[in-house]
């Protein structure tokens, strides 16, 4: 129940990322599509700065209120308060890389994406029971941090190469 309540308190850092990237994605679509490189550059930029805002202050917010907020389901809640901010800080990984799922899934690119998940989701899995048994609830949230983290990384850095060669590409047709 305090891993439950962390977790989906340490979600509202991405709220903001999942709305933007609602409206984005089809955007990020479109100039891609088109060969409108900047644009995408633009888009991505734009989105990853109101994301950033956002995470940056929930962040913030539940480090520095997350024991207090968890005591609302009850003071025993309260003892999750470093729960929280790990999985928080695992959650602005993926608000710092910004869009890059929806960019890799709206342009070609989604084996790509599925393979990135075919890693990352069974190395969770096969890491956690070794995590709970080492750290309890706490080694539980630094496993997934840590998977989200590399995940958005990854994700990151794939994206940013896939769109540079698309750039060159469009450039060298000119």
């Amino acid at each position: 129940a305090l891993y439950a309540a962390a977790s989906r308190l340490a979600g509202l850092v991405t709220f903001a990322q999942n709305s933007i990237s609602a409206v984005s994605a089809p955007m990020l679509a479109e100039h891609y599509w088109q060969g409108e490189f900047s644009q995408v550059e633009q888009v991505m930029a734009t989105s990853l700065r109101w994301a950033l805002l956002w995470a940056g202050l929930a962040t913030a917010a539940l480090a520095l209120a997350g024991e207090r907020i968890l005591g609302l389901w009850g003071d025993e809640f309260r003892t999750g308060g470093s729960i929280l901010v790990v999985l928080a800080v695992g959650q602005m990984f993926n608000a710092v890389a910004g869009p890059v799922g929806f960019l890799l899934n709206m342009t070609g690119r989604e084996k790509t994406s599925t393979g990135i998940l075919a890693v990352v989701v069974p190395g969770r899995l096969l890491t956690l029971p070794f995590a709970i048994a080492w750290g309890g609830t706490l080694g539980a949230a630094i496993a997934v941090a840590g998977w989200s983290g590399l995940q958005s990384y990854t994700t990151w850095r794939i994206a940013g190469r896939h769109l540079a060669k698309s750039v060159a590409a469009n450039e060298t047709c000119r």
